[in-house]
Formats: structure tokens, sequence, C-alpha cells
């Protein structure tokens, strides 16, 4: 099973505890104990099953890893101009002059 995949049973498995949990409500420990050991396994199949794709040659990703080490000293100086003014913009006085 891919990621997508574990997220969407995660996702469902949320969704019969909020459901049943009057029922039944011993159902968000069971989740939790199942979570925790669905964690290990996803783990483990990470490191130990799945296998990491084989590099292509180097070519375009070089060429735009260069460019963007390249353009980031010019985006640093705007980004900081505008952190500088964000907190007058988020946070106003209360009491406008």
């Amino acid at each position: 099973m891919g990621t997508f995949k574990d997220y969407g049973e995660m996702v469902i498995q949320f969704g019969y505890c909020t459901l049943f949990v009057a029922a039944f409500p011993l159902a968000p420990m069971l989740a939790f104990v199942n979570n925790a050991i669905e964690i290990r396994v996803d783990a483990w199949k990470l490191c130990q099953v799945t296998t990491s794709p084989h590099r292509a040659a180097r070519g375009r990703a070089s060429a735009r890893a260069s460019s963007s080490s390249s353009l980031s000293p010019l985006s640093t100086p705007p980004s900081l101009h505008f952190s500088h003014w964000f907190p007058l913009i988020a946070c106003p006085s209360p009491n406008p002059p």
C-alpha cells in the first residue's frame, strides 16, 4: 500500500471512532493501540521493504538547483523588508489615530 492509502485508512478509522464512541467507549483506545503498532509496521516497511528509485544522470535538476541558489540572495532582502512590516499589519494598535 502507498502512503496515500495509509492516510486514507487512518481517516476512515477516525470516522468510525467518532461515530461509534457512544456505542463502544473503548474504541478510541483500541484505535490508539492500533495506530501505535501501525506506525512501527509502516516504519519497518519504509526502511526495509521499499527500495529507493535509481538516481538519474545530473542534467536539468542541477541547472535548476544552481539557478535557485543564485537567486536566493536576491529574494532574501525583500522578504526581510516585508516581515518587518507584517506585525503592524496583522496586529494593528487598538486605538487608531
